[in-house]
């Protein structure tokens, strides 16, 4: 490296007390797949909002909400156990992280074939075929997606990055073709499960392959228990991110969750882009630093990325009755709630206080992080849907997740006192 880059490198460094050189090299790959899988993705919900009917989009929307709670039963806390282990070192974590999510599967395959023979009861067929195929490819589903967490622990950004993409883009290729010739939901549902199934599976043999020598590494021996907790901390928090379009399916019918859907969908794709590209590249060095050097920048960092969302929030404000009206007109009335949405977009850098705990084991500050939010969330929805429907929906999700912020920055700042104090 040059002098004169050595030099520009060092004064951003001290300007934003970050570690440019990793961010850069993480973000470069990981903020570039991302960005693709977004555009993969809003291409999807164009697929589906222009060649899917209302009511059958949000009958899918329905199926998948609530396979995604069942995904509970089969220990989703030990990705994120995981990441941390191999960032400590412990790159053998893998096959029993991959073996302990096989075993309990089970559980959650059980639920969903119960859940399809008890529609088949009733004579719903969609609803019943769609239950009994993912009960069949729940145990694959779930089981096979640890490889991320591996190779996010690892730094290997270049290569999660690459398999992420290849992932979203098959995922959103398979059913934008199968979309085409097919509004069957339990098809959908399968081809879903299936690529998500196929693709863990493929990219799980490469990383064995390639990572033998890492993986011949002990488990970690907090690797389960912690993951235990993770999962436990999650359940409410899991359920209350899909109860939403569970209640409004019972409550107004599929219809209004097609319209829901797609209000929310635009806001979840921009909160995934900054998420999911500064989320794993902080992770590893939230588990690797000491409490001392990050609660020095942390704040500063945090109140950057606010300012610097605060216009693309403004930017979506204005720019989403154009795109409602030219690319999902089907759904227009959707835009007033999308853009009230939007304020959820304002409160993602606080997700980085409850990071930083996450990567620390601060196990009773998440606890009651997580509980408070799914609680919130959870009673806000039961209560104000059957009210105010759509509206109510609104208001629950900034409600909850305005208090998770103020807890999290709340949580962080305690820690630090008794960081110092101690």
């Amino acid at each position: 490296m040059k002098p004169k880059q050595q030099k520009l490198i060092r004064t951003l460094n001290s300007l934003f007390k970050t570690d440019i050189t990793y961010l850069t090299h993480g973000v470069g790959w990981l903020g570039g797949a991302k960005l693709l899988s977004s555009v993969f993705s809003f291409m999807l919900v164009l697929a589906f909002a222009n060649l899917m009917p209302a009511e059958a989009y949000g009958t899918y929307s329905y199926v998948m909400a609530t396979i995604s709670i069942v995904v509970l039963t089969s220990l989703p806390g030990i990705e994120s156990s995981l990441l941390r282990s191999v960032a400590r070192g412990f790159g053998g974590s893998l096959f029993t992280a991959q073996r302990v999510r096989l075993r309990w599967s089970s559980i959650g395959a059980l639920m969903l074939l119960l859940i399809g023979g008890y529609y088949l009861y009733q004579g719903n067929m969609v609803l019943s075929s769609s239950f009994l195929i993912g009960g069949l490819l729940f145990p694959l589903f779930v089981s096979f997606s640890q490889f991320g967490s591996y190779l996010n622990g690892s730094k290997l950004f270049r290569k999660l990055a690459l398999h992420q993409l290849t992932i979203k883009f098959l995922f959103a290729a398979t059913l934008g073709v199968a979309l085409l010739f097919t509004d069957n939901v339990a098809t959908l549902v399968a081809l879903n499960m299936g690529v998500i199934a196929f693709t863990g599976i493929l990219f799980t043999r490469q990383v064995i392959a390639k990572h033998q020598d890492e993986l011949k590494t002990p488990p970690d021996e907090d690797l389960i228990s912690y993951g235990k907790h993770l999962t436990v901390m999650n359940i409410l928090e899991t359920i209350s991110s899909y109860l939403d379009k569970i209640l409004l399916w019972h409550f107004l019918g599929p219809v209004q969750v097609a319209i829901w859907g797609l209000a929310y969908t635009p806001i979840q794709i921009a909160q995934g882009l900054v998420k999911k590209t500064l989320g794993p590249i902080a992770m590893p060095k939230f588990s690797q630093n000491d409490f001392e050097k990050t609660k020095q920048h942390l704040p500063a960092k945090v109140a950057k990325l606010f300012l610097i969302l605060v216009p693309i929030a403004l930017v979506y404000v204005l720019v989403a009755p154009i795109l409602f009206k030219y690319a999902l007109s089907q759904y227009t009335d959707s835009v007033i709630y999308s853009q009230v949405l939007t304020l959820l977009l304002l409160l993602i850098p606080f997700n980085f206080f409850s990071g930083f705990l996450l990567a620390h084991a601060h196990k009773r500050d998440l606890y009651i992080i997580k509980v408070s939010f799914g609680l919130t969330l959870i009673i806000s929805l039961v209560v104000l849907i059957p009210l105010w429907g759509l509206w109510g929906a609104v208001v629950a999700h900034v409600t909850a997740m305005t208090i998770r912020s103020v807890l999290s920055w709340g949580l962080f700042v305690r820690a630090q006192k008794i960081y110092l104090n101690g």
